[in-house]
């Protein structure tokens, strides 16, 4: 299950543009349609579309046929000439219908479905290294070629034995009948799409720190009303999940020599997944989010920007894994909605307050400069306060005794 979950988000992730950016400020019709934001809300929303589909239903046909489909939907660019704009919505909605398959097959385990929400971080968390060791696919650069046909995200042979693991599963496991209610899974539905329009017209790349500042307080008291959509035991890994979004306003640049703090961040990963099997705090979690958030304020120092690149290769995985596994939820639908939270919600990753990049003109003959293995990038110290002050909102909202009381009931049941 983490296997497939983690190929569904690298997947929506290396099918997209190389170029985004410029697409987003330029006049192009497909400006909004390939974007992260929109590659995020087309995963949520193909996943739980499939989840109320098996909702009051415990046959395994559904997850079988989702597993097969997405990976095929995915493959489907290195058999159908398919345009580099064309491919992120196709990849993404086959990335939903992965992640569903593999939640759908998890849900009547904790283990399992735990396994599923840690793929979904190591995703987020990793797909930039993974990336440096992809060859380059010229055709993604959409602005300066325009749509070109391009090849899958994921390599085909990886998605079959990924789909075929999870048709494994779904025959000799137990498939459970999932929650919430109709009604519940309609709610999210909207939130995502709430997302998706504040990101278009207040959190996009093309928006003033004042409008970005609102678009974060939309995006907050969007993610409460979601929150109260669902049963309280289901409501951490929601605060878990936007938490994780707003400490990725900064992160890491990586490069062909990273390999080994990848090893140490998935090291890192995995302790804090073990230190929350002793005990479980989600605030605690929230907090370390919080602490990793605040560093990148060094970033650029030249005597301390080694400690936010500590933070945010070795804390931040590690902080995950703690508040990943303090709060697995018991509804599967909950456990998509809040692990793709840093998918759905891109305004702290990619549209944050940020100092105007510096072109210039080269003769083609200088030097690249020696770049270090891993470095912390962030944005400006606006972006990065907001970002931290919203994970404190998140954290109070996680440590209140209505969540924690919940979080204890679905663990004991």
């Amino acid at each position: 299950m983490l296997l497939a979950s983690f190929v569904a988000v690298v997947a929506s992730k290396l099918s997209l543009g190389y170029d985004s950016t410029q697409i987003e400020q330029s006049d192009l019709w497909f400006k909004h349609f390939v974007t992260p934001q929109w590659s995020g809300f087309v995963v949520v929303v193909t996943a739980l579309l499939a989840i109320l589909l098996q909702r009051n239903n415990n046959g395994r046909r559904l997850p079988i046929a989702a597993a097969l489909t997405g990976a095929a939907v995915i493959a489907m660019p290195s058999v159908v000439p398919i345009m580099a704009n064309q491919a992120v919505t196709v990849t993404a909605a086959g990335s939903g219908l992965l992640l569903a398959a593999s939640t759908l097959v998890a849900v009547a385990n904790r283990c399992t479905q735990l396994c599923v929400i840690v793929g979904v971080f190591s995703g987020v968390l990793f797909w930039g290294a993974i990336h440096q060791h992809i060859p380059a696919d010229e055709n993604r650069w959409m602005v300066t070629l325009g749509p070109s046909p391009v090849d899958a995200a994921v390599h085909p042979i990886i998605l079959a034995f990924t789909a075929v693991a999870i048709a494994l599963a779904a025959r000799r496991g137990d498939i459970g009948v999932v929650g919430p209610d109709r009604r519940a899974i309609a709610g999210l539905l909207a939130v995502s799409s709430v997302f998706l329009l504040v990101y278009v017209f207040l959190g996009s790349k093309m928006s003033s720190t004042p409008v970005w500042i609102v678009s974060v307080i939309v995006v907050g008291a969007a993610t409460t009303v979601a929150t109260r959509l669902l049963p309280v035991r289901d409501r951490t890994v929601v605060w878990t999940g936007f938490g994780v979004a707003a400490a990725s306003v900064s992160g890491l640049a990586w490069n062909q020599g990273s390999w080994w703090v990848v090893v140490v961040g998935v090291a890192a990963l995995a302790a804090g997944i073990c230190v929350a099997n002793w005990t479980r705090r989600p605030w605690l979690g929230i907090l370390l989010l919080a602490a990793v958030t605040i560093s990148g304020l060094l970033t650029g120092s030249a005597s301390l920007d080694i400690i936010p690149t500590i933070a945010y290769a070795v804390v931040f995985p590690a902080a995950v894994g703690y508040s990943a596994a303090s709060s697995v939820p018991k509804g599967t639908a909950a456990a998509v909605f809040g692990s793709t939270i840093p998918l759905s919600v891109a305004l702290f990753s990619v549209s944050a307050p940020a100092t105007p990049a510096t072109f210039y003109w080269s003769n083609g003959a200088e030097s690249s400069p020696q770049l270090p293995v891993v470095a912390a990038v962030s944005p400006l110290p606006i972006g990065i306060l907001i970002a931290t002050l919203a994970i404190v909102v998140a954290g109070v909202a996680t440590a209140r005794p209505t969540a924690t009381n919940g979080q204890r009931a679905s663990f004991s049941s």
